[in-house]
């Protein structure tokens, strides 16, 4: 189930991960987007950062954007309205929350599995499978990015396949 949920990249972020929340926000507008703050991020940090690069030539990417969830939220079980996939990495300073997707067991219960973020590492994070945000005592901060290609237009599974034949997979 894990792999039809999030896969992590071998390659280390060397832009995005090393920089802070409010460096990469400091000029943008937060933003109410479905219940999350969202606030874009320039093109220059994501263009610099080698694995989005490599991905962007061949599924390009419309716009990065950093996520925050404020603190003692459980933001519900939901599929992402257009997104098939995204590329996500949760900052160090987002304190105690858990990213979980779920499928239904028997009608009471969720069988589900946890992506637990590793520091400067990013996720293929499938969005059109049933996932939650629980956030404990901190704001939590994650750079996550929208392709141009819709879920119409691209699958998870073709994005996964394609890294997968890459190599940038663990």
């Amino acid at each position: 189930m894990i792999d039809q949920c999030f896969k992590k990249f071998t390659q280390l972020s060397e832009i995005v991960g090393q920089c802070s929340p409010t460096m990469l926000t400091y000029n943008g507008t937060w933003e109410n987007h479905y219940g999350l703050n969202i606030c874009p991020i320039p093109d220059s940090v994501w263009k610099n950062e080698p694995l989005l690069v490599k991905i962007n030539s061949k599924f390009p990417i419309l716009v990065g954007f950093v996520i925050k969830t404020t603190p003692n939220i459980l933001y519900i079980w939901h599929l992402d309205g257009s997104r098939a996939a995204s590329i996500n990495l949760r900052f160090e300073s987002s304190g105690h929350s858990h990213s979980l997707f779920g499928e239904s067991d028997d009608g009471f219960n969720d069988k589900f599995v946890e992506l637990e973020y590793e520091p400067n590492t990013f996720y293929l994070f499938n969005t059109q499978h049933k996932h939650c945000v629980i956030n404990f005592n901190e704001s939590r901060y994650v750079f996550s990015l929208q392709f141009v290609q819709t879920k119409d237009e691209v699958s998870y599974q073709e994005i996964y396949n394609w890294c997968n034949g890459e190599g940038l997979f663990e």
